[in-house]
């Protein structure tokens, strides 16, 4: 076939040649092309290639507008299987690119297209461009030519056109906004760049633009006066709070007129007067801002005169009850008092008050007249007026008005029947020259009306309503209302239903004949009605309309011949007693047989139960030859039980049988009698071919808690239980689960394996599309963790401690230990020597290959505080404080119960103190001076130097010493943390033989006064 072609079918009864019928077969020829199978493109770097090309932008080259359905391969096999779809491409001169179009009909694999390059454009891109320049009027838009700016950084090839656009997509289409203007920021434009001949590129351009601008708030400026005087202002005050930033400019000049601010020409004098008059009077002047002829704000001074008026003074209001009072609210005069003035009212009862502001009033009780005094205010501008009310009658209405209609026909049992409203109004209003208007809401306080009956004459009632009337004067607008209560007693009603009247036109010629009394059983049910049938006459039409409307002459017969295949038509019941009627539908249908076919199913063993079970429910589109929503499916083992519509299969969403059968047979049928038949064809699928079905050991997780409890990854031996594609796995606990389809392992990578519950079997089901499943196993068992604790280690501050670990039931090979800072201190089962409290780790790993990691703490033992040590003379007193009863030493073997120790030697000491039961023993050093007082430093080496030891107790401590002569002068003086050494110089010169004064101040607090002789040879 290259083009459409007709054929002709002759459909013959095997049995009866002369019974046949013939069909026309068309067959539609389908085809599609490309516009162009060779595209040309600028070679944007003249490098002969084209990276990431977008594939989209050959849509508009290859297919007609509004084309769809279409995506782009780089082999011809690709685009019939539909793999690997693209959508940039490397394009080079050697490039081929397929195209698979699919429509509704058809799918088309179209090329391939082919590529020829033409020179392209020099251009550099991107382009980062920094800009300064100034915002005039501080708009954040500034024009710009980015040809003469930016244009020469990109190219200077000749004939270039550059074109601005804010998006890539823009330039590359060349449609959209060209931009022609900056502002201020960071942000990227593209330049399209297009040389004579149609190639382009497009550049992106990255701006960075500064603007330097004079900010300027607009000025409204509202004066007070009386309508008719010249005021005159001073523009220069009126300004002087309007430059934002900077705070002042070089030049303010003003103008009467933007454009001669615009150009700098014709600027005015500040002071100006405005002579027009009006309550109202708005008058513009422009000061222009300039910190140089280029670099300038206008704004705009607007003054306004304001002169507030009263529009209406006098008033007229309803006096509802007709009884000369009314108690009113004044805002609803406001509106007509201001106008259309920018203006608020204040109402007071004298004018007094109104001048002295006191006292206003919102409301107030009218009786006959009232005058009132109205404050307006407008922009603080304010004037006093009198204001006038008085009270109009209204009509004298029934405020309420009931209506009882009963033996009413609820006609089509609706509940609904429409009344006419306007029949009331002699009951509501007996006087003239009155205007009747109809509600559904009324709200008596405020007197307003909601929800307007259009159509009074015909006001749907549903049981009962209640409507409310507006009765307004011809003459001027006040009303009164009334309240229309409506009941309706209704009529018992005809209850009707639907009906549908079905028929099968073995002939295919859709000319059919229904009786439609026969749709009358289903439509009226005696039990539902208080009439019978009897007291019906029963009428038949085409429309709803027809059928309500009951127009003889409309009807149409009991006998009807239908030409389409739905036809409906209208029943009018009504009671012959009282004439109320109900309508209702009569559908007409026209089937034809369905074509039932003879089809094949594959059926599985899906749940790997051992039997095969097939829903055959799910196949329905392949049993007849065009699906119809209402065609209804039955089974059956043998032609005879589908013949004579006897034995059904039971459940034929899940048909199974031992053995399982070869062939049944379907009854297709859309209405009862119109029917076919025909077989279903079972062939057993074929199972998936498994790599390996296991069992597979899944034995290499530890149990971190030794619970039996661990999350196992049972997806990684997808890959050996089969090595295809497209396989699905689902994993179940047992294999009741799989053979139900019930409690899947949801997620199996990570499945929490319970080893405690029995089963340690997991059963994975493998399908594939097109082949039946198969099954797998794996076993499970979790490896014991060497779990161990160690208690918390004590140990006394100035010493270490060392741990042995024993972990019972397992060969560890592995250990490692760290301490709280984090450092590896030991690699046997033993540490020793510890000395740092805080956290210590240890992680053993067994020769299973389990490790576990455990910590503890290591704490120095609960010891007494030395907090403090007084000396006195040859006595010290050792101040400690602990938890429990101390002992003190000075040789840590002779302990006391006191903490003094008397007539101590000089030199250092040192003192013991530890718990009655503690295991530490706390000490620090303290000193007994040994102070000489006499040296000769004649250089014989013996006693040349006044030395004073054992200062080191104290640490980094420094004790000071001064030695001072006669006349109180400081000849010597020494901080030290080892000992005072003074060889009795001054600055190394000998000093006279005398006694010399001395201050030593420990670090303790002790101080230490006296005399050393210096004994010199001369």
């Amino acid at each position: 076939m290259n083009a459409n072609k007709v054929l002709y079918v002759r459909i013959q009864n095997p049995n009866v040649p002369g019974c046949f019928r013939v069909a026309v077969l068309t067959l539609n020829f389908l085809t599609k092309n490309l516009l162009t199978d060779t595209i040309l493109l600028c070679d944007t770097n003249n490098d002969g290639i084209e990276q990431n090309y977008d594939l989209s932008f050959l849509n508009s080259q290859l297919f007609p507008a509004g084309t769809s359905g279409f995506s782009y391969f780089l082999s011809q096999a690709n685009a019939q299987n539909n793999t690997n779809a693209v959508t940039t491409a490397n394009i080079t001169t050697n490039t081929k690119v397929w195209v698979r179009l699919q429509d509704a009909a058809c799918t088309y694999i179209l090329g391939p297209v082919n590529f020829t390059f033409q020179p392209g454009v020099n251009a550099n891109s991107p382009i980062n461009f920094s800009y300064t320049m100034c915002d005039i009027n501080a708009d954040n838009n500034e024009p710009f030519d980015f040809e003469l700016n930016i244009g020469p950084l990109i190219t200077t090839q000749p004939g270039v056109a550059f074109t601005v656009y804010q998006t890539f997509l823009e330039a590359y289409n060349n449609s959209g906004t060209v931009l022609g203007t900056i502002k201020e920021g960071q942000y990227t434009v593209y330049i399209r760049v297009q040389i004579p001949g149609g190639c382009f590129a497009v550049v992106t351009v990255n701006l960075n633009i500064t603007f330097t601008k004079i900010l300027v708030n607009d000025k409204n400026e509202y004066i007070c006066f009386n309508g008719t005087d010249d005021i005159t202002v001073n523009l220069q005050t009126l300004s002087a709070n309007m430059l934002i930033a900077p705070s002042t400019v070089p030049v303010t000049e003003f103008y009467d007129n933007y454009s001669a601010a615009l150009d700098g020409i014709n600027p005015i004098s500040p002071t100006q007067t405005i002579t027009e008059n009006g309550n109202f009077v708005s008058k513009t002047f422009y000061v222009r801002f300039e910190q140089s002829e280029t670099c300038y704000t206008i704004k705009a001074i607007n003054v306004h005169l304001v002169h507030p008026v009263i529009v209406d003074s006098n008033f007229s209001v309803c006096d509802f009850n007709n009884d000369n009072t009314e108690f009113i609210s004044l805002a609803q005069f406001s509106g007509a008092i201001i106008g259309n003035q920018n203006a608020t009212t204040t109402f007071y009862l004298t004018q007094a008050e109104a001048q002295s502001g006191t006292n206003p009033v919102t409301s107030v009780n009218v009786v006959g007249t009232r005058q009132l005094f109205v404050k307006i205010n407008s922009y603080n501008c304010t004037q006093i007026y009198p204001v006038n009310i008085s009270l109009v009658s209204t009509p004298a209405v029934n405020s309420v008005v009931n209506i009882n209609l009963t033996n009413i026909c609820d006609n089509n049992n609706d509940g609904v029947e429409l009344y006419n409203l306007l029949s009331a109004q002699p009951q509501i209003y007996s006087g003239s020259n009155v205007t009747f208007a109809y509600y559904t809401s009324y709200d008596p306080a405020t007197h307003v009306f909601s929800g307007p009956i259009a159509n009074p004459a015909e006001f749907p009632v549903q049981g009962s309503a209640t409507v409310y009337v507006k009765v307004q004067f011809n003459n001027n607008e006040c009303f009164s209302a009334s309240q229309l209560n409506i009941q309706m007693t209704f009529l018992p009603v005809i209850v009707l239903k639907n009906a549908v009247l079905n028929t099968c036109d073995e002939d295919f010629n859709l000319n059919e004949t229904f009786q439609l009394n026969d749709a009358v059983s289903q439509m009226f049910s005696a039990s539902q009605n208080t009439y019978p049938l009897s007291d019906m006459n029963i009428t038949y039409y085409n429309t709803l309309a027809e059928a309500n409307a009951g127009v003889p002459s409309t009807q149409i017969g009991n006998s009807i011949v239908t030409t389409v295949s739905t036809v409906q038509v209208w029943a009018r019941f009504q009671s012959k007693t009282n004439g109320c009627f109900s309508v209702a539908p009569i559908e007409l249908n026209t089937y034809f047989p369905p074509k039932a076919i003879n089809s094949t199913i594959t059926v599985c063993d899906d749940n790997l139960d051992g039997v095969y079970e097939v829903n055959l429910m799910n196949y329905t589109n392949l049993y007849v030859d065009i699906p119809n929503t209402i065609n209804t499916f039955t089974f059956y083992l043998t032609q005879s039980d589908a013949q004579n519509g006897i034995n059904p299969i039971a459940n034929p969403q899940n048909f199974t049988a031992n053995p399982f059968p070869q062939q049944i047979w379907v009854k297709v049928m859309n209405i009862p009698g119109c029917d076919d038949i025909a077989t279903i064809n079972f062939i057993i699928g074929t199972k998936v071919v498994l790599q390996n079905s296991g069992p597979f050991l899944l034995n290499n997780v530890c149990d971190t808690l030794n619970d039996g409890i661990e999350n196992v990854n049972l997806i990684q031996y997808e890959s050996q239980i089969f090595s295809g594609t497209n396989a699905s796995f689902t994993y179940y606990a047992s294999l009741a689960d799989l053979n139900s389809g019930t409690n899947a392992i949801a997620n199996p990578a990570s499945y929490p394996f319970n080893q405690n519950l029995g089963s340690d079997i997991v059963y994975v089901r493998v399908s594939v599309p097109g082949l039946c499943p198969e099954i797998a196993t794996i076993k499970i068992s979790l490896k014991k963790v060497p779990i161990f604790e160690i208690p918390t280690q004590y140990f006394c501050p100035d010493a270490t401690f060392s741990y042995t670990l024993k972990v019972e039931g397992f060969n560890i090979i592995s250990y490692v230990w760290t301490n709280p800072a984090g450092q590896v201190v030991s690699t046997t089962d033993t540490v020793v020597n510890m000395n740092l409290v805080g956290t210590y780790s240890v992680t053993v790993t067994a020769d299973n290959g389990c490790s576990y990691t455990a910590t503890f703490e290591a704490k120095y033992y609960d010891v007494p505080v030395i907090q403090n040590m007084i000396a006195s003379g040859n006595t010290y007193t050792i101040i400690a404080t602990g938890s429990q009863p101390i002992l003190y030493s000075i040789d840590g073997i002779n302990w006391q119960g006191t903490n003094v120790f008397y007539n101590l030697p000089t030199g250092i000491t040192t003192f013991y103190v530890k718990y009655v039961e503690g295991k530490c023993i706390v000490k620090q050093d303290g000193v007994i001076l040994d102070i000489k007082n006499a040296i000769t430093p004649n250089g014989d080496g013996s006693n040349d130097k006044w030395i004073v030891r054992n200062l080191h107790v104290f640490g980094n401590k420094m004790t000071n010493v001064k030695v001072f002569d006669r006349y109180q002068y400081l000849i010597f003086e020494q901080n030290t943390n080892t000992q005072i050494v003074w060889d009795g110089t001054i600055a190394g010169r000998p000093i006279p033989t005398s006694s010399y004064w001395y201050v030593i101040t420990l670090p303790d607090g002790r101080t230490f006064t006296g005399w050393v002789l210096v004994k010199n040879t001369n």
